[in-house]
């Protein structure tokens, strides 16, 4: 079975799941991407059957179906809509008996434009045999553009549940004390919200504190700079970031809008209590309130400056709440993953 995935880029959980995908049984797997931003290691996508994609080559629709169809395809996963290229593969004629699937992570809001898209969308969701979304939310939109219940499917995303299976025997006892984030430095992954509770937070209990690890990159490294108890560790590559969280305590994702949100899987999958507001899609999947974690209303300092407290006066806790994120994410392993994907192949 011939299988090409247009993917709007890579990271460190996609090239897990690739790699499961390729070692299945008569697969044979083609991945078109456009070049990431991320400063990736040089040897990061060795071995992955994938054709890097640049400006000029992602702005020819033409050039992109041509190269498409000469892999043969079966099946063709669609990476959205946003790119005209990847698109196009949806109207070629040289597709119309090959299997199409279009994935998307958004989620439903209701807002007007979401609501425009069931008519802009009409004709490329008639040529679609499914829909894979991120979780409940993407379902909820998929319905509203048109696609029967029986051909949408979950889950667009995995992690690589290997290289943070250890990270929970690793963590050194006593539990540590201390919070991180993981994730770019902007405003729309709630950076503002959690200084702001940080700062409340060890006005409360002082000298007590636990420090903030961040682990990122983006337009407000600098802010983090001058924050007492914050640590900025930068960028680290996905084959570090393991290691990483086997010396942290509670992993804090306070995004004010975050379709998926992979950092939260591997989180737990390192087995991590989460805090996490109500707009990160994957806490629906992966958090349990007072079971694994708290959840608090996204833009709320407050709220976010108690779920600290509680986690610092919780101490004890922690580890079993650690344990049982572990065991939660498991549902989004390569292993399971791959089977979900193919799976999906096989019901339509």
């Amino acid at each position: 079975m011939n299988i090409v995935i247009l993917n709007m880029g890579y990271s460190g959980y996609w090239v897990a799941c690739w790699r499961e995908l390729m070692g299945r049984p008569n697969v044979r797997l083609r991945i078109f991407s456009p070049q990431t931003r991320y400063p990736y290691a040089s040897d990061f996508l060795d071995g992955i059957p994938i054709i890097l994609l640049d400006q000029n080559e992602m702005s020819d629709a033409q050039g992109v179906c041509d190269r498409v169809a000469s892999e043969k395809p079966d099946v063709v996963f669609i990476g959205g809509w946003a790119s005209t290229a990847f698109k196009g593969v949806a109207y070629d004629r040289r597709f119309s008996s090959v299997k199409k699937i279009v994935m998307i992570d958004s989620a439903w809001t209701g807002r007007l434009r979401q609501i425009l898209q069931r008519i802009r969308l009409y004709s490329f969701v008639k040529r679609m045999n499914a829909i894979i979304v991120a979780g409940e939310r993407g379902r909820q939109y998929a319905r509203w553009l048109g696609f029967e219940s029986d051909r949408i499917f979950s889950s667009i995303y995995g992690y690589d549940a290997d290289a943070f299976a250890s990270c929970i025997k690793n963590r050194s006892r006593p539990w540590p004390r201390r919070f991180c984030f993981v994730g770019r430095y902007a405003k729309i992954k709630g950076l503002d919200s959690l200084l702001a509770a940080y700062r409340y937070y060890r006005k409360k209990v002082g000298n007590e504190a636990w420090p903030l690890d961040c682990y990122g990159s983006g337009a407000m490294k600098d802010i983090l700079q001058h924050e007492e108890g914050v640590v900025d560790h930068g960028f680290l590559q996905p084959s570090d970031l393991p290691r990483a969280l086997e010396a942290e305590g509670v992993f804090v994702f306070p995004s004010l809008h975050e379709p998926w949100g992979v950092a939260l899987a591997e989180a737990a999958g390192a087995g991590l209590p989460i805090i996490c507001s109500d707009q990160v899609a994957s806490g629906i999947d992966l958090v349990k309130p007072e079971f694994n974690g708290l959840v608090f209303p996204a833009g709320d300092e407050e709220r976010l400056a108690a779920a600290l407290l509680r986690m610092h006066e919780r101490h004890d806790e922690l580890h079993l709440m650690g344990e049982r994120s572990h065991i939660m994410a498991g549902a989004f392993s390569p292993k399971v993953w791959c089977d979900r994907w193919l799976e999906v192949i096989k019901c339509i």
